[in-house]
């Protein structure tokens, strides 16, 4: 399901956190770092993930449509 080339980035939006919760698992058994925001996520804490994203070890950043469309 989930193949990633070395140096390559991908955002994963879905309008369901269910989907993204499966997305996650199947990401964590390939040993995949990957970092997540949706609508429990505080707005101040958003702005650190999405900079912690274009520096970190993760290489897949995964949303929901509604808490992208907000900061």
């Amino acid at each position: 399901m989930i193949n990633l080339v070395h140096h390559q980035y991908s955002l994963v939006f879905s309008s369901w956190t269910a989907t993204l919760d499966l997305f996650g698992q199947q990401l964590s058994a390939k040993g995949i770092p990957y970092l997540r925001i949706d609508g429990n996520i505080p707005l101040t804490q958003r702005f650190q993930i999405v900079s912690d994203f274009k520096g970190d070890d993760a290489r897949v950043l995964l949303m929901t449509v509604q808490s992208g469309a907000v900061g």
